[in-house]
This record gives C-alpha cells, sequence and structure tokens, in this order.
C-alpha cells in the first residue's frame, strides 16, 4: 500500500523507526518529508511574511499535499500525550475529506472529528490494521479513486 505519513518533526526518530518497518513489510512511503530537516531549522527563524514567501515553502506544500492524495492510507504518528498538531492535521483533513483510510498511532486529544481515525497503540497493530483494511476492501486505492472506481 502506498503510505503518508503525517506527523512533527520532533517525532523524527519515532518516524524513521515506523517508515523503516513499514517499508520492510513491503509498503512504499510517499514522501519523507522528515528527511530535510535543514527545512525546518531554517523555516523557525523566519517571520510569517518570510516563510510563506519561500520557494522551498511553496515546494513543501505541493509535495506533501500531492503525498496525501497520491497515498491509500495516511499514518499519523503522534506522541504517547495528546497535544497540537499544525500541518499534520491539515494533511489529515485532507486526507480523510477525500475518503482516505487513517490510522494514529499514538494519541490525539479528543475531537469529533477525529472520529473515523483507527487508533493503533503499536506498529504491530497498525501493520494488522493495514491488512485487514486492504482484506476487507476498505481502502480505495488512490489510482482508483481518480478514476471514479469506488
Amino acid at each position: 500500500m502506498k503510505i503518508y505519513i503525517a506527523s512533527d518533526f520532533n517525532l523524527i526518530p519515532k518516524i524513521e523507526g515506523v517508515a523503516k518497518t513499514l517499508e520492510e513489510a513491503g509498503h512504499t512511503i510517499l514522501v519523507k518529508w522528515w528527511s530535510r530537516k535543514d527545512l525546518k531549522t531554517k523555516f523557525a527563524v523566519l517571520e510569517p511574511d518570510d516563510f510563506y514567501a519561500e520557494f522551498e515553502t511553496a515546494n513543501a506544500y505541493e509535495r506533501d499535499f500531492n503525498g496525501v492524495k497520491e497515498s491509500d492510507v495516511l499514518l499519523f504518528v503522534a506522541d504517547e500525550t495528546p497535544r497540537f498538531y499544525g500541518g499534520a492535521n491539515v494533511e489529515l483533513g485532507i486526507a480523510l475529506g477525500d475518503n482516505k483510510r487513517c490510522i494514529v498511532l499514538g494519541r490525539l486529544k479528543n475531537s469529533a472529528m477525529y472520529w473515523p481515525v483507527y487508533r493503533a497503540k503499536d506498529i504491530n497493530e497498525v501493520l494488522e490494521l493495514l491488512t485487514d483494511l486492504e482484506r476487507w476492501g476498505l481502502v480505495l486505492k488512490a489510482e482508483d479513486a481518480k478514476d471514479g472506481k469506488n
């Protein structure tokens, strides 16, 4: 399956382990946005007007937006303690709006908008959910969605 991982730069070690396990299980990670740690450092010091004027900001948006749209499943890698997330929530909203299956590994704050998100306590539960979703035919493949095959 093609998977987009939504998360936070502060969770990079966890994300890298999750991505490696998913790839070893035969899944494809569409965008490895966390590999561009230099952008997080650069962006952290910019004023908002300068940040949004950067070509790299627009490029990151296009890359991540398209990654979510091309995915079969979105996996939200979260902390064990619920907290606020920025862009990852936007990515989750895009995926839910496209009727994609979404899984959270970790915990999110209570919100009715997270109701359709499957919850997993560890990577083994994520792998089981992915297997079950595919077996039950509950994953709308991105290429089928484009062709109107649903």
